[in-house]
């Protein structure tokens, strides 16, 4: 049987949405209303990983399924991912992350600690661990694992990688977790959490840091180790770096970023989204990827590219049809709850895909407003936030239905031809999707983003913060920390091969030591031959479409159709 397919020029036809209000009164003196809505999704409703002494750990990413469509088949049968099995019950450190600086700002600070003491947890190990994942020398005096990306409903143990969703140890998203340490420590000024953000920043400074004229820091540490750099990681490394008063790292991170700028022939009102990753410091531009909206919005939002007209042209770009600009309509949950049909504004994920990513969308707004460039689009997308929030008390990640399989069949489709009216959720362009679930990143950046808009500075996640964080001391209290500090383990073993990823493509073999004061060694995958079968296009469903070879291209270059094969669905 096949799906039922009503296109988005057809649903137009057949119904009359109307705009998202901007007078919602969540935007004009009843913003507390629906900030209590958002603490009771964090205090009272997400679920969290339990421990066996009774203590609360991370959030879920997902919450209860929201409902997938009608549709004939099984591609709308949407599942709550957690019933699938722990593989699939993804507890990412950036959701969470989010959640705890968003619960800091609302002074919940027993539940933003909770948070921040499972992430300390998961950080300093107290068995012995590899040399090639810890690090020492460290301001705190204590040896450091950094996280990898999403752990399952399972309490995770420091240093071990293995049985999570996702071990992968990026940049971006420890930087996250140590900018959550950073606005804690200044709102409660707790020297002990934020030598937690300045251990992360120098581990993370010691390993992945490049002195080309790039400058900035590679995406991924070991035990799955991964050379390119990466614009959204820098600004996340800029930040935090500001944050903590490091000027050496924030102005590296801040070159790479500002050298991103119209290096893509393809977007030249754009930030390219970073290099490859032949060897260590590889400077070579990845053409062949899109604008991710992150790589933009973020951009503004931290002032990681301090020119103002680079961010009139990016945002101005990214409000086009071209760029990022999407409009969706709630049609499940109109159904459902009986209510108008409105017209809902926001962004994708990226310059590719289809259908609003409405995490991105409130980070959007608040980076528009924080520049002051076409406040009108932000309130309206703001609007569409708070109208999912009123319907869902949370906010999902997106309101299209359809599921994995669906997305799978779909996500080549033309938005505004042949794009079925459930397509799989919101195609990020990049290898995944995000569908009808309740989302903790999109439901915090959301809170971030109605304080942001009602006068409340510092509820920018990148700072500044409210107050200076507390003055490092020769020896800080260490209370917040685990008790015992683990040694390095005196034997080593042979790194992890490196996870294929969807995040960058692989590149020719190259292992190189990198020049700091710990023994990492990272190294890239060989790609197949082009000439090889298994390069070929017409080999894979999702690229044959396409003529030649493909897995690699013959210039070296994995096409994105090639990671969409495999892949599952990441942060």
């Amino acid at each position: 049987m096949t799906a039922r397919v009503t296109t988005k020029s057809e649903q137009s036809n057949t119904s009359s949405p109307n705009p998202s209000d901007p007078s919602d009164p969540c935007l004009h003196g009843d913003v507390e209303e629906c900030l209590k809505i958002l603490d009771d999704f964090f205090l009272m409703e997400q679920h969290q990983q339990e421990y066996p002494d009774g203590r609360r750990g991370l959030y879920r990413t997902y919450g209860r399924s929201l409902g997938g469509g009608d549709c004939e088949g099984n591609l709308c049968r949407l599942v709550d991912p957690c019933n699938e099995g722990a593989q699939d019950c993804r507890h990412d450190v950036y959701d969470n992350a989010l959640a705890a600086i968003y619960l800091t700002k609302r002074q919940h600070f027993k539940a933003a600690r909770q948070i921040l003491d499972t992430f300390s947890s998961l950080l300093y190990p107290t068995s012995p661990v590899s040399p090639e994942i810890s690090f020492t020398s460290l301001p705190s005096g204590r040896t450091l694992t950094l996280l990898g990306a999403s752990f399952t409903q399972h309490p995770g143990r420091a240093g071990v990688y293995a049985g999570m969703v996702d071990g992968a140890v990026d940049v971006g998203n420890n930087a996250w977790v140590a900018m959550a340490f950073a606005h804690y420590a200044s709102a409660v000024d707790s020297a002990c959490y934020a030598s937690v953000a300045r251990d992360i920043l120098a581990a993370m400074g010691q390993a992945t840091s490049c002195h080309d004229e790039l400058r900035g820091f590679m995406g991924r540490l070991q035990p799955y180790p991964r050379l390119y750099r990466s614009i959204e990681h820098n600004v996340d490394m800029f930040a935090l770096a500001r944050m903590l008063g490091n000027e050496t790292i924030a102005d590296a991170a801040q070159t790479f970023v500002t050298s991103m700028w119209q290096q893509n022939p393809a977007y030249p009102r754009a930030y390219a989204v970073g290099t490859r990753e032949a060897a260590a410091c590889d400077a070579s531009i990845r053409l062949e990827a899109p604008v991710p909206a992150d790589g933009v919005f973020w951009t503004i939002l931290a002032n990681a590219d301090p020119d103002p007209s680079h961010h009139a042209q990016a945002s101005a770009f990214g409000l086009q049809a071209d760029g990022f600009r999407e409009q969706d309509t709630d049609n499940i949950g109109t159904r459902a709850f009986g209510s108008e049909l409105r017209l809902l504004n926001g962004v994708r994920f990226s310059s590719i895909g289809n259908g609003i990513q409405w995490e991105n969308t409130a980070s959007a707004a608040m980076a528009l407003k924080r520049a002051g460039l076409n406040i009108s689009f932000a309130k309206h997308a703001l609007a569409s936030l708070t109208s999912l929030l009123r319907r869902y008390r949370s906010i999902p990640a997106s309101v299209l239905g359809g599921n994995y399989a669906a997305w799978e069949r779909f996500m080549f489709c033309n938005p505004n031809q042949n794009c079925p009216e459930h397509p799989g959720g919101s195609d990020t362009g990049l290898g995944w999707s995000y569908f009808r679930f309740p989302h903790t990143a999109a439901t915090a950046w959301t809170g971030l983003a109605l304080m942001f808009f009602n006068g409340v500075e510092d509820a920018n996640p990148f700072g500044p913060l409210a107050k200076p964080l507390p003055e490092p001391i020769p020896n800080p209290s260490l209370s917040c920390l685990p008790s015992t500090s683990a040694p390095i383990a005196q034997t080593t073993t042979s790194a992890p091969v490196a996870q294929p990823s969807t995040s960058a493509p692989l590149a020719q073999t190259s292992t190189t030591t990198h020049p700091a004061s710990l023994n990492i060694t990272l190294t890239a995958q060989p790609l197949p031959d082009p000439e090889d079968a298994e390069a070929q296009c017409a080999r894979l469903d999702h690229c044959s479409h396409l003529s030649g070879a493909c897995c690699p291209t013959k210039d070296g270059v994995m096409l994105y159709c090639c990671s969409a094969q495999t892949t599952s669905i990441p942060h």
